[in-house]
This record gives structure tokens, sequence and C-alpha cells, in this order.
């Protein structure tokens, strides 16, 4: 039987995240409105382009 990753052990540590895989975290996190684009070449991330909207209240 085999497990799932959410069923997986804890003591299975997770391998630690590169550098770009952090900036794709970080810009998640830092945008609110808007899009983020990854550009993946030969399996490596090779830009992220991020394009933020500012929303207003109306009134």
């Amino acid at each position: 039987m085999t497990r799932s990753p959410a069923t997986a052990p804890e003591t299975a540590a997770a391998p630690a995240l590169a550098d770009r895989e952090r900036a794709v975290i970080d810009a998640l996190r830092d945008i609110e409105f808007g899009t983020i684009e990854v550009a993946i070449h030969n399996a490596r991330i090779v830009q992220i382009t991020r394009s933020q909207k500012f929303r207003f209240d109306e009134g």
C-alpha cells in the first residue's frame, strides 16, 4: 500500500527550496490583485513576471 503525500510520516524532510522557487512563493505572498506568470525552460524557472492591480473603493 502506498501513502499519499498528505499522509506521509512527518519524519520525511521536504527538500529545501531553491532561490527561484522561493522567489515564486514571495511573489504570491506579496500580491493582492493581479497575475503572476512563471516561465520554465528545461525544467528550470527562468523568469517571473508579476502584473499587479491596485483597486480603490468607490466613494
